[in-house]
């Protein structure tokens, strides 16, 4: 039987998960409104707005100027992302590219293992660079 500890546990985290969902929910419901409302205003011509006596409003011009700050916003967005991974990428001749500070030593894990049939994935290390251009640079013997 489980204890009250284990239940106070499941309890509160039902309660986290529901008041995500009601968070949620309501944030669908304020952005249709404010979607309606917007929609509303941008196409309804004036003189219906003023038989409603709605006469406090925006000007119409930020009917399409919003749309399409909002557009180019998210253009410069991309772009200003793409170029800052451009500067901060490390050019192909650094060293930071073969190899990083947070690499296991070899000695932690031995390069007989990675070869090991005991294990579907092989262990998360770095080949050290003096082996891996032996393996692929090293002179090939023809077969006699």
């Amino acid at each position: 039987m489980p204890n009250s500890a284990e239940t106070q546990a499941k309890v509160e985290q039902n309660r986290g998960g529901t008041q995500i969902a009601v968070t949620g929910f309501i944030c669908s419901i304020l952005f249709s409104m404010g979607f309606v409302t917007y929609m509303f205003w941008a196409l309804t011509p004036i003189k219906y707005l003023n038989a409603l006596h709605i006469t406090y409003y925006p000007d119409r011009y930020w009917a399409t100027a919003v749309p399409a700050i909002i557009i180019m916003f998210f253009f410069y967005y991309l772009i200003a992302y793409m170029c800052l991974i451009l500067i901060t990428t490390y050019p192909l001749s650094d060293g930071g590219c073969i190899t990083d500070t947070d690499k296991k030593k070899e000695t932690e894990v031995k390069l007989g293992t990675m070869s090991d049939a005991k294990h579907s994935v092989a262990p998360w290390v770095d080949i050290p660079v003096e082996i891996a251009s032996k393996l692929m640079y090293q002179p090939w013997k023809k077969a006699r």
